[in-house]
């Protein structure tokens, strides 16, 4: 999956016949009554793609998934929970084979998550997936939990604080990226990404890629007027600015996110930080 180093061409202007299923935030408890609403809205959720599918309408060829897979990661079972709402929602999209999606008592997930994960679906970790009910208020993480999900090469970036492997799909060039970093207490939903080691210094050279950032938390604040202790402005990242300016330099066209729960698209024009600017639209 790695697909080694250089720079995107400046002048490429995407025209892709490529479906993408973007989900976000399951919060799975992993205790059944407690799921039992997130797992009807699941399944109704897998209909409805399947729906699509068979009418000929949309074919998704990769799913993204940006974060907040469990609710709070006290132990394996929520995580257990989402493995097997992803994998049967990729039998849904028709990216897993009819093999039996249950992740079984054990440490390892099953043998078809393999299959699946890094190939058709791709994920990046949420606040929630990573600290107690998604709050740093300490500087201890209950990431050992979400380890058991990722690939050797991943789990060995995320122990280091190395940049994750960018991954390749077809016509698109993923960028994985951890946001589950930054403040705590005041701001302990908002995160941050570490520039210096968690963004690679360039992407790989692939003639008519399309480069997409996967993150959790929110690049550009929404325009949603929430007030109180949840306010949008403590869901925006610390360093956002920065990051930005980053992914612009990097030729990244499209940025999916998750955090707060209310679906919108945005168009942005930025200018890059060479020498000659120019202007580059970036969708969010």
């Amino acid at each position: 999956m790695n697909c080694g180093t250089g720079m995107i061409p400046r002048d490429f202007e995407p025209d892709l016949a490529f479906d993408l299923l973007h989900v976000s935030d399951s919060h799975f408890w992993g205790i059944e009554k407690w799921d039992r609403g997130r797992l009807v809205a699941w399944q109704r959720m897998e209909a409805a793609v399947a729906a699509e599918i068979n009418a000929g309408r949309r074919r998704p060829q990769a799913i993204l998934f940006t974060g907040d897979l469990v609710e709070t990661p006290w132990s394996l079972r929520p995580f257990r929970t989402g493995v097997s709402a992803l994998l049967g929602l990729g039998k849904a999209c028709r990216l897993v084979d009819d093999v039996d999606t249950e992740w079984p008592r054990g440490p390892k997930p099953p043998a078809a998550w393999w299959q699946f994960y890094g190939t058709s679906l791709f994920m990046v970790p949420g606040n929630h997936d990573t600290y107690w009910f998604g709050l740093r208020l300490l500087k201890h993480s209950l990431r050992r939990y979400m380890r058991y999900l990722l690939t050797d090469e991943q789990q060995v970036s995320w122990a280091t604080g190395a940049v994750l492997p960018v991954a390749c799909r077809g016509p698109l060039q993923l960028l994985m990226l951890d946001s589950t970093g930054a403040p705590a207490f005041f701001g302990s939903a908002r995160g941050g990404v570490d520039l210096e080691h968690g963004v690679p210094r360039n992407l790989p050279e692939r003639a008519g890629a399309l480069s997409i950032a996967l993150m959790h938390g929110h690049p550009v604040q929404p325009p949603y007027h929430i007030s109180g202790a949840d306010q949008e402005s403590q869901m925006v990242l610390e360093n956002a600015g920065r990051l930005m300016k980053n992914l612009v330099d990097l030729g990244v066209r499209l940025i999916v996110h998750g955090h707060r729960h209310y679906p919108a698209v945005y168009g942005l024009t930025m200018q890059s930080s060479e020498a000659e600017p120019y202007a580059r639209h970036l969708v969010i």
